[in-house]
């Protein structure tokens, strides 16, 4: 009987699934070929979790010196009671991680649904939420070089609230007024790390769901730049 299997299969199912070190370095120096293996392949869980611990390590590291003093200022700014003052100064860091952890693992999950929707029905790709999932979990580890430059960055700022981009030159606790904080907060989210974060996930939706790159880019920024809009107002309106 004539042999119709695809070139290349038999390989493929006998190739031995990327280890997390692998594809960690392939997310710098190969991100085709890492999103390839993602799509025959989807994996996530390590990757979620390592982006959560980095999160746990940037609030654990900048409490003391900078995140605690910060907000104990905002407090007495605003007249804030002694017994919330106490509490947070006893409990916020545990409350900070628990936080961090519970929203950042929720925000993951809604952000690959967002790029499942970009990618896989928006414009008629291929992309499964698995696939969207193990997109946005790996080029989650660019926080990793980020962690390396923003943590000293803070501690020479004095603030948590800190970026790679425009944001630097308009720091959100001199802003004044809704359309001053409106600026700084959105300025602050045209990130240059966030930026590489968005760019590499748009290279995924186009491995592998099959749409042209130039699709993928603009897609993806427009959500990108929407969300930062949103989030910019709801913090402005929040007077964080």
């Amino acid at each position: 009987m004539e042999d119709t299997a695809v070139p290349g299969t038999a390989s493929l199912a006998g190739e031995a699934p990327w280890p997390f070190p692998r594809r960690f370095v392939a997310l710098f120096t190969s991100p085709k070929a890492l999103f390839e293996e993602l799509e025959r392949r989807p994996s996530w869980f390590l990757p979620l979790v390592i982006s959560l611990l980095l999160v746990v390590l940037y609030s654990v590291v900048l409490w003391n010196p900078v995140i605690l003093p910060e907000m104990l200022a905002r407090f007495e700014e605003q007249g804030t009671p002694d017994s919330a003052v106490q509490t947070m100064t006893s409990v916020g860091l545990p409350i900070s991680i628990v936080s961090a952890l519970v929203i950042g693992g929720a925000f993951t999950f809604v952000i690959a649904w967002i790029v499942q929707v970009i990618g896989g029905f928006l414009f008629g790709g291929t992309l499964s939420y698995k696939q969207a999932l193990s997109v946005v979990v790996h080029t989650s580890l660019i926080s990793v070089p980020a962690m390396v430059v923003l943590i000293p960055l803070a501690f020479v700022a004095r603030t948590a609230q800190v970026s790679v981009g425009p944001g630097m030159l308009f720091p959100s606790a001199t802003a004044e007024g809704f359309m001053g904080k409106f600026l700084s907060y959105f300025l602050s989210s045209i990130d240059v790390f966030r930026i590489w974060e968005v760019v590499l996930t748009a290279v995924g939706i186009s491995v592998i769901g099959r749409i042209p790159r130039g699709k993928a880019m603009v897609g993806l920024f427009s959500a990108y730049f929407l969300a930062s809009l949103l989030g910019a107002a709801i913090s402005a309106m929040m007077g964080r």
